[in-house]
C-alpha cells in the first residue's frame, strides 16, 4: 500500500473514531431523560465507556504486535457495528453502560492502530503527519455535534443516531478487509530523529523482557501521566459542555451543540497550526504556550453568559488544547520502534484512565457543586499536563537506554 493511500485511510479511520468517541456528549441531556438519571449516574455511563478506553488500546496494541494491523482493525470495526446497533435498540440503563464499555473497548483497538500508522508512513517530520491525522479526528468532532443537534432539535430520537453510526464503521471494515495492509512494524525511515538510534538499541532489552518491563520504563510512565491529564481535560470539557450550556445557561439544543462544535473547530485549527510549527518549535514549546492559552480563555468562559463570548472563548480553549495528544504520542511512541504497538497501547491506556476517572468526577462534581464549578476541572488538568510532558520529554534519552528504571 502506498504512503498516500495509507495516510488517507488513516484519516478516514480517525474521522470514524471521532464519531464513536464523542457522539454521546451531545446526547447526554436526552439520554438522562430517557433513562431517568441524574448527573452522577450519567457520569457512570460515560465512565463505563472510558473503562473500555483503558483496556482497549493496550489489548489492541498487544494484538497488533502479535497478529498485525489488518486483523485488529477489521475485527474491531466489525465489533463496533454490532455494539452500535445493540445500543440503539436497548431500553435498559445498565445494559447501555455495558454496551458503552464494549463499544469503547473496540474503539480503543482502532485508536491504537490509527496512532501507529503515522509512524509507518515515510516522512522526515512524523510530528506533522501525526498532527494532520488528529486534525481529521477534529473534523469529525466538529461536524458531528452540529448534525446531532439539528437532528434532535427537529424531534429525532437519539437511538437512531447509534444505528446511523454503524454505517461508516461498516464501510471502513470492508475497505480494510479488502486492502493489502502493511504489518504493524513501522517503516525504517519514519522514526529517524535525534535519539532514535538510541531508542532502537535500548528497546532490544524491552522487547525480550516483555510488556511488564516495558511498563516500568520511566519515559513511558511519564507519557502515560501526560495523556492521563490531557484526555481527562479534553473529554471532560468536550463531553459536558453541551450539558453546561443547555442546563446551566439555558441554551437551546442546537446552540449548545454549536458550542461543542466550536470547541472542536478550535482543536482542528490548532492541530493544523501544530502541524505547520512542529518542525520549528519543540513539543514542549507547543504544549506549554497552548495550555496557558486554554487556561486563560477559560476565565471569561466561566464568567460570562453571553453566547457570542462563550463561542469565542470555547474556540480559543479548543485551540489551546489541540496539540497535547498528538505531540505527546509522537514524542514518546517513536522511541519504542520494536514495541510500538504495546507502547502506543500503554500511552492510550493512560489516556483512557484519565477519561474514565474525570468524566465520572465531572458528573459527581456537577451534582454536588454545580456544573459551572465542575467545568473548572478540565482547565486545571490541561495546566497540570505541562510539567508532566516536560518530565517525559526531559527524561526520554536516559530512560530509553535503561528500560527497567
Amino acid at each position: 500500500m502506498r504512503d498516500r493511500t495509507l495516510f488517507i485511510l488513516n484519516c478516514l479511520l480517525m474521522v470514524e473514531h471521532s464519531i464513536i468517541m464523542l457522539m454521546l456528549g451531545p446526547m447526554i441531556p436526552e439520554i438522562m431523560k430517557t433513562f431517568g438519571i441524574r448527573e452522577a449516574t450519567a457520569g457512570l455511563l460515560l465512565g463505563a465507556g472510558s473503562l473500555g478506553s483503558v483496556i482497549g488500546p493496550l489489548t489492541g496494541g498487544l494484538a497488533i504486535d502479535k497478529a498485525g494491523m489488518k486483523i485488529v482493525i477489521t475485527t474491531a470495526l466489525a465489533a463496533e457495528i454490532v455494539l452500535l446497533i445493540l445500543f440503539g435498540i436497548n431500553p435498559f440503563f445498565w445494559a447501555a453502560a455495558l454496551l458503552n464499555f464494549l463499544l469503547i473497548l473496540s474503539a480503543g483497538a482502532v485508536e491504537t492502530s490509527a496512532n501507529i500508522i503515522p509512524a509507518m508512513i515515510r516522512s522526515a517530520n512524523p510530528g506533522k503527519i501525526m498532527n494532520l491525522v488528529h486534525l481529521t479526528f477534529s473534523v469529525g468532532a466538529f461536524i458531528m455535534p452540529l448534525l446531532i443537534g439539528a437532528y434532535l432539535s427537529g424531534g429525532g430520537r437519539w437511538q437512531n443516531i447509534y444505528l446511523a453510526a454503524a454505517v461508516p464503521a461498516g464501510l471502513l471494515s470492508v475497505v480494510f478487509a479488502l486492502s493489502s495492509f502493511p504489518s504493524g512494524k513501522p517503516a525504517a525511515g519514519s522514526i529517524e530523529s535525534s535519539g532514535s538510534r538510541q531508542s532502537q538499541d535500548g528497546n532490544r532489552a524491552t522487547t525480550s523482557s516483555g510488556l511488564i518491563k516495558l511498563m516500568k520504563n520511566r519515559t513511558l510512565i511519564l507519557g502515560m501521566l501526560t495523556l492521563f491529564l490531557y484526555v481527562g481535560g479534553e473529554l471532560g470539557f468536550s463531553v459536558w459542555i453541551v450539558y453546561y450550556l443547555e442546563s446551566g445557561l439555558g441554551f437551546s439544543k442546537m446552540h449548545a451543540s454549536t458550542g461543542m462544535s466550536l470547541f472542536w473547530a478550535g482543536i482542528m485549527a490548532g492541530r493544523l497550526l501544530n502541524s505547520l510549527l512542529s518542525g520549528r518549535l519543540s513539543g514542549m514549546q507547543l504544549i506549554g504556550f497552548s495550555s496557558l492559552l486554554a487556561a486563560a480563555a477559560g476565565v471569561p468562559f466561566l464568567l460570562t453568559s453571553s453566547a457570542v463570548l462563550i463561542y469565542i472563548t470555547v474556540f480559543i480553549i479548543g485551540l489551546g488544547m489541540a496539540g497535547g495528544y498528538p505531540n505527546t504520542m509522537v514524542e514518546i511512541n517513536r522511541r519504542f520502534p520494536n514495541d510500538m504497538g504495546s507502547a502506543t497501547g500503554a500511552l492510550a491506556l493512560g489516556a483512557g484512565v484519565g477519561a474514565m476517572l474525570f468524566q465520572w468526577l465531572m458528573g459527581v462534581s456537577a451534582e454536588l457543586i454545580g456544573i459551572k464549578r465542575a467545568m473548572i476541572i478540565p482547565l486545571v488538568l490541561i495546566l497540570l499536563m505541562v510539567p508532566a510532558f516536560r518530565a517525559a520529554a526531559g527524561k526520554s534519552k536516559s530512560a530509553v537506554r535503561n528500560p527497567g528504571n
